[in-house]
């Protein structure tokens, strides 16, 4: 019901390998894992001074990628053509950036894949999640992956519960949806494409 092909666009030909259209979205976190076994990790982008790298030999940069002083990237990570990562900006390990992308002040990337064009400027928290084509993140808005309990984390739809599998698992953004400003979206959250979530609230299961 939820599958890929359904909730993302995929513009960058350099991920189809890893991109399968027929299996349930939160499967793509798996092939986070994959492209980065695979990845020539270069340097395409120069870096400014006061750029922090964990693990260098472990990551990549692509072209015209203009990466600001107080950010820190820890490898193995992959950061695509034309992104802007600003200062303060935390890239964790085992996360994938692709194409012109925004990674702004103070906004953490956890093991999450983000798709091309897609703003995530400002204090922004992003765990085990798939953000797609075109979204844009509100200041403040966040991506929570982890039960209070520690339990599996489950999707709510039409009444019914499914089961994903995972103890983390942030959320499913299709692409062109909005996010307000320090809304919430809870572990095992879907939006489908184009979907628009309100300032100041918390939400959960599938959002149209």
């Amino acid at each position: 019901m939820f599958l890929a092909i359904n909730l993302f666009k995929l513009s960058n030909s350099s991920l189809a390998p890893f991109f399968h259209h027929d299996q349930e979205g939160w499967l793509l976190l798996d092939a986070i894992v994959e492209i980065l076994k695979t990845t020539s990790f270069e340097r395409k982008s120069p870096l400014k001074k006061g750029v922090f790298l964990q693990n260098e030999s472990k990551i990549s940069i692509g072209r015209g990628c203009i990466i600001e002083e107080g950010s820190y990237l820890e490898g193995p990570c992959y950061i695509g053509d034309g992104c802007e990562i600003r200062h303060g900006a935390y890239i964790r390990k085992g996360s994938v950036i692709s194409n012109e992308c925004v990674i702004g002040h103070a906004t953490e990337i956890n093991r999450s894949l983000i798709l091309d064009g897609a703003k995530l400027p400002h204090f922004n928290y992003v765990g085990d999640s798939v953000i797609g084509e075109g979204v844009n993140l509100g200041a403040g808005s966040k991506c929570a992956n982890l039960r209070l309990d520690g339990k599996e984390i489950t999707i709510l739809s039409n009444g019914k519960r499914i089961y994903t599998g995972r103890k983390k698992f942030g959320a499913l953004i299709g692409h062109g949806s909005l996010v307000g400003c320090n809304a919430v979206l809870n572990p095992g959250t879907i939006l489908l494409p184009g979907a628009v979530v309100a300032p100041c609230i918390s939400v959960k299961g599938v959002i149209q």
